[in-house]
């Protein structure tokens, strides 16, 4: 609240105000006044209005005994009057002001009366809602129950389910064993047409007849038709089963021996026509006595049409002859290497919609063809003399991939097994095939231009992308790619075995981990796991994991290992970080003239080299001799030493070794590897030799003096006692 007087504020608490109250001041804006302020008015009031003092108390008394009509009509107005008129003013502004709070109080009541029946309708509904949710549980709690009783129902159908099926299955090896008994003796007659009212047994018989095979009812067991395919009109195949063995084989060996039965030979295709005036047609008519065997034309019929290749797109119609020429006889046409029916005569043999004969000229039609129709298709006139003519169709198609081995787009196989990649394809024309091989074995992607190829024995360094690539002479091509992974104990590779560092320097130790499901990679030191942190970083960049060491101290050098598992076993590498030279390695080797080589070679070393040590030796000889040359500077941790040897010219001609290594404040490397080099003059084999005329050029004299003399000595003693 702020006073208007001395415009502080105050808290209601502080004034003890209502937040009634100071609405009521706020809507009305009326001046409040706090506490020292409403003193300092109330005193200026009383100033105001207070009374003057009498001069003498009978001036008091003659006021007071002074009657009132003897006043004037309109006296003057008195500070007692000024007084009485702001007290009143004072009640007025108080009564206003109870009226104010009055009816504040009663707009008050009346909103809370409101919320009070909107907190009971809110709770109503609250109840309600309760209610509802109530009933949604219990609803929810039914259904949950109805499900569980329909989870159960159907893992009981499941289970019958299961039994059923075991006994289908038991029942169908019943009756395909039972079906087998009776194929023993039992043969199957297809292409007869159908008649109302036939005889199955004299079906067979008349096939029979036609084969020059006697079939009585003795030998009959069983014999029915039966039902041909649905909704065509080829005619089911009649069953007869033999009551012997050696019935049904003398039948069928009879049968191979004429395996082209036309309709007319069986008699149930009657044809009559006028005799041609022809030699071979006298007879036709003549009454020979039931011989009717020349009744027939003895020309055979033949075919006109000549065997040709079609090449056509997707969607064409293609006709293919067959063109007769000589009597009227069956024609039979099938497609491919089986021999699939097509047309026997005038029946249809296959169910496919798009294929049509002609009954007049026998063309084979073929609407809207695909690529399952590239075939070959055979027209074959069932004559004593059959003849036939082939025709080939092919059907223009891009390239396609048929099947792959394996089938599946990604696969994972166990390491040590084999595998094989094998890629079919078709198309029109045949597409060529070729793999591209994506995996560890090789940097980048190779070719293999073959449709198959395998490996004996996986290891992770096949896992990768296999893709079988099909392209035709356009260069259209498809491809199919096939992921490997093999499956096997993580392989750990080390990038350096030995890592040289120094103190205050940044070492890195790497380790190349291939590995399928690897669930733990971490590094160890002294057998305690290393846990990153400002001094360890651990990083990794795909098979790359590495261990970074920052201010690389004293007590970090030592030996690290990586170590990763999976579900399949445990690997790990070793890594020794140190702080002495690394060994160092041959770089250079120059065999110069006059019996001087020259050595250079390399060593790596973060501290700088203190000194070198060379050794060399004769190769027949057993000791090493010592040399030390000078240290150079090196550049970003990389040392040079090259050392030049001189032998002797009259030293002769030899095969000499040398080797090196190097000190640090850390200590000696790893000795290099011995290197074989020539030296010496142009002497005989034969004359002595002594290794020790070896010197370094450059290096002490007094040394290289006293070689040289040791040297001239022997040779004079030698050549003293060669004398005597």
């Amino acid at each position: 609240m702020k006073c208007v007087k001395c415009e502080l504020e105050f808290h209601l608490d502080c004034v003890n105000l209502t937040k009634e109250e100071f609405k009521f001041y706020k809507d009305s804006q009326k001046p409040w006044y706090c506490q020292t302020c409403c003193k300092a008015r109330r005193a200026s009031l009383k100033e105001d209005v207070s009374f003057p003092e009498p001069e003498s108390e009978s001036t008091v008394l003659s006021y007071k005994k002074k009657p009132v009509k003897e006043q004037p009509l309109n006296p003057p107005k008195s500070s007692s009057d000024n007084a009485h008129m702001l007290m009143q003013q004072i009640v007025s502004m108080i009564d206003s002001f109870r009226e104010e709070v009055r009816v504040s109080n009663e707009k008050y009541v009346t909103k809370l009366d409101r919320h009070t029946s909107e907190i009971k309708d809110l709770s109503t509904h609250l109840n309600q809602y309760s209610d509802m949710i109530q009933q949604n549980t219990d609803a929810i709690n039914r259904l949950r129950a109805e499900l569980n009783a329909m989870n159960n129902g159907l893992q009981e159908l499941r289970d019958r389910n299961i039994v059923l099926e075991k006994k289908v299955t038991s029942l169908q090896s019943i009756v395909d064993e039972t079906e087998q008994n009776m194929l023993t003796n039992a043969v199957e007659i297809t292409g007869i047409p159908f008649n109302q009212n036939e005889s199955a047994i004299d079906l067979v018989k008349a096939v029979g007849r036609a084969i020059n095979f006697e079939i009585n009812d003795m030998m009959i067991n069983n014999c029915f038709r039966r039902q041909g395919p649905v909704a065509t009109t080829i005619p089911g195949s009649v069953f007869l089963s033999f009551t012997r063995k050696l019935d049904k084989d003398l039948f069928v060996t009879t049968t191979r021996q004429q395996p082209n039965l036309t309709s007319r030979q069986l008699g149930f295709i009657e044809v009559w026509s006028l005799p041609a005036p022809d030699t071979a047609y006298e007879d036709y008519t003549a009454d020979d006595g039931g011989n009717d065997q020349d009744d027939y034309p003895s020309t055979p019929s033949k075919i006109l049409s000549q065997s040709q290749e079609f090449v056509v797109n997707i969607g064409a119609t293609v006709k293919l002859p067959c063109k007769i020429e000589g009597r009227e006889v069956d024609i039979q046409w099938t497609k491919g290497p089986s021999y699939e029916p097509l047309f026997l005569g005038e029946m249809k043999q296959t169910e496919n919609l798009r294929y049509s004969m002609d009954l007049h000229d026998f063309t084979l039609t073929i609407v809207g063809v695909n690529i399952s129709d590239s075939d070959v298709f055979h027209c074959k006139v069932m004559d004593k003399v059959p003849t036939s003519v082939t025709h080939t169709l092919k059907v223009k198609s891009g390239p396609v991939i048929t099947k792959t081995v394996p089938d599946k787009e990604r696969n994972e196989e166990k390491e040590g097994t084999p595998i094989t990649f094998m890629c079919e394809t078709a198309g029109i024309p045949k597409p060529k095939v070729h793999w591209m091989i994506n995996n560890h074995l090789h940097k980048g992607a190779q070719r293999l231009d073959s449709d198959h190829f395998s490996y004996d024995k996986l290891t992770w360094k096949h896992s990768g992308n296999y893709t079988c690539v099909a392209e035709q002479d356009n260069k259209e091509s498809v491809r199919k790619v096939i992921h490997l992974t093999v499956q096997g104990s993580p392989d750990v590779v080390v990038a350096a075995k030995h890592v040289n560092s120094a103190e205050h320097y940044e070492s890195e130790l790497i380790c190349n981990i291939h590995c399928s499901g690897c669930h733990v990679v971490r590094w160890e030191k002294d057998g305690r796991e290393i846990k990153p942190d400002r001094h360890f970083t651990v990083l990794q960049e795909g098979h790359r994991h590495i261990l970074r060491i920052s201010a690389t101290k004293r007590n970090d050098f030592g030996e690290y290992v990586c170590i990763a598992e999976n579900k399949i076993g445990r690997s790990s590498g070793s890594i020794q970080l140190r702080g002495q030279p690394m060994k160092p390695t041959l770089e250079k080797l120059t065999a110069g003239e006059n019996g001087k080589s020259s050595i250079t070679w390399k060593i790596v070393s973060k501290a700088d080299i203190k000194s070198y040590e060379i050794n060399y030796k004769r190769q027949t000889d057993d000791d090493w001799k010592a040399l030390t040359a000078e240290v150079q500077p090196g550049n970003n941790g990389i040392f040079h030493l090259t050392h030049e040897f001189d032998i002797p010219s009259d030293i002769p001609k030899d095969t000499y070794k040398a080797r090196m290594r190097a000190q640090n404040d850390y200590g000696f490397s790893e000795l290099s590897d011995e290197v074989p080099f020539p030296a010496g003059g142009s002497g005989s084999d034969d004359s002595p030799k002594d290794s020790s005329s070896m010197l370094e050029k450059g290096g002490n004299s007094a040394s290289h003096l006293e070689l040289r003399l040791s040297v001239m000595f022997i040779v004079a003693l030698l050549t003293a006692r060669f004398l005597q």
